[in-house]
């Protein structure tokens, strides 16, 4: 009992009780800054830029119906005359009932649902990784002589996109026009409110630190 009562009397130094008032300070500001700091987060992701007329519209793998129906409208708005699906790998969930689809192929049935016209969807079906993809995108462009392109993909992914693929495709010769489809999923002014939102945007950051380290 005397060692409880002892113990309850040491103070600590001022400076230590001045540093964890300190502390305490800056976490409550950071609570109630979550918001707009969180929000913040998210938006540094996004780098568009404005539609203009090209000789093709590319999509990326992944996401097939935003991303799909995204390119639909850029194709409608007569901003390209072809639009080209990406995606060798096949989505497991469907390998499970045997049937093996790539998503190159997902996306173009995306695409006729939103009336494209089959004679302007192009499948590459090739590259399961954004570098991958790159790498198939620019070997397309010059087969094709096309030196200005429209990639989509989400707009969370855009920034790892416009770091990795615009310099390199500068010097190929290609321009790139980069424009971003919103998730259905979950919102991205909240994206932290949901396990989608959190999951995508912890995944984005570790893969632009990977990107960054090794290209």
């Amino acid at each position: 009992m005397s060692q409880l009562v002892h113990l309850g009397r040491i103070r600590l130094p001022r400076r230590a009780r001045w540093r964890i008032a300190g502390g305490l300070v800056v976490l409550l500001l950071l609570f109630g800054l979550r918001g707009p700091l969180l929000r913040g987060l998210g938006g540094f992701l996004v780098v568009e830029d404005p539609a203009e007329r090209c000789d093709a519209i590319f999509v990326l793998s992944g996401n097939a119906q935003d991303r799909g129906q995204e390119a639909a409208r850029l194709y409608h708005a007569g901003y390209a005359p072809t639009v080209v699906c990406l995606g060798g790998e096949s989505n497991p969930a469907l390998e499970l009932y045997g049937i093996f689809v790539s998503t190159a192929e997902i996306t173009r049935s995306v695409l006729q649902e939103a009336q494209v016209p089959e004679a302007d969807i192009e499948l590459l079906e090739e590259g399961t990784s954004t570098y991958e993809e790159f790498v198939a995108i620019s070997e397309w462009c010059h087969r094709r002589s096309w030196d200005k392109i429209m990639v989509v993909s989400s707009r969370f992914h855009t920034r790892r996109i416009h770091a990795f693929f615009r310099l390199r495709l500068h010097f190929s010769g290609i321009q790139m026009v980069l424009r971003g489809a919103r998730d259905r999923v979950f919102e991205e002014e909240t994206w932290w409110k949901s396990e989608p939102g959190l999951i995508f945007v912890n995944n984005e950051y570790v893969k632009l630190l990977y990107y960054w380290l090794k290209y």
